[in-house]
């Protein structure tokens, strides 16, 4: 699996499954494979600037408070 060389300990490698748009705020759902999903609500300025949509490929970072999504080449 891969993994990015920061503190945090809790990332999922995956690609984007869907990404529900909002006004302000999008879900973004993250296949992490063996059918698992991370979900994390970004605004809508981040998924545009990230480039994401769907079969990107992505980070999930976990902590105690919040999910942040990571793309590692914006598409």
């Amino acid at each position: 699996m891969k993994t990015l060389d920061i503190s945090a300990s809790n990332q999922f490698y995956g690609t984007v499954a869907e990404i529900k748009e909002g006004n302000f705020h999008g879900r973004v759902l993250v296949n992490v494979g063996d059918g698992k999903i991370v979900s994390a609500t970004v605004t809508m300025d981040a998924i545009q600037r990230l480039g994401l949509k769907e079969d990107s490929v992505v980070y999930a970072i976990v902590n105690p408070a919040d999910v942040m999504i990571f793309a590692e080449f914006p598409q």
